[in-house]
């Protein structure tokens, strides 16, 4: 999902070059409800938002229009089988994001949930980086911090294990846990 029509277009252009046909690119935002908004496209693209954050790197080229849609209506579109993992990175209407999955996020084979939460673009919504750690455990969801460490050796950036968390952290992994395993801290 992605409504601006730039990042939209390189994302499709990136697709095509690599030759993968098995992932579809729809032009729309993920919210609590259907609906339309506003959406503000910044300049370097990284910031795109359906509010002015008070991120100090958001600059707003222009806003325009888009669609709004929810996880729960894609859902009960396409179904549910194969969806392993939801990532999401909205750039602050992370918490509308997942009210808009309750259904599917309160199924116990609900997929995991990979999500960037950051309180300065979080409080245009009226959010929070808590917030967002209060839904996904409501939903019943355990959360793990993930990291980038930097491998000197290589110059890459590597994922090293999770841990659990509670907030503040950055990225985090939320998974639903089988009775049967129990704590299956890392």
């Amino acid at each position: 999902f992605e409504p601006s029509n730039r990042e939209a277009t390189g994302l499709e252009r990136n697709l095509a070059a690599n030759k993968l046909k098995n992932v579809t690119v729809i032009r729309k935002a993920m919210a609590e409800q259907v609906g339309h908004r506003r959406f503000a496209m910044a300049t370097d693209g990284l910031r795109n938002s359906l509010a002015q954050t008070s991120h100090p790197g958001q600059t707003i080229e222009n806003w325009f229009p888009v669609e709004l849609t929810t996880i729960d209506r894609v859902v009960a579109r396409i179904g549910q089988a194969g969806l392993r993992l939801i990532n999401i990175d909205v750039e602050g209407a992370e918490l509308l994001v997942l009210q808009g999955g309750g259904q599917l996020l309160t199924a116990p084979d609900a997929p995991a949930v990979m999500i960037r939460v950051a309180d300065a673009a979080a409080s245009a919504f009226g959010s929070s980086g808590a917030k967002v750690y209060d839904q996904l455990k409501a939903y019943g969801y355990t959360l793990y911090g993930l990291r980038a460490k930097t491998n000197k050796d290589d110059g890459c950036c590597r994922t090293r294990a999770a841990r659990r968390v509670s907030y503040p952290d950055d990225t985090l992994l939320a998974i639903k846990e089988a009775p049967e395993l129990g704590d299956t801290t890392p």
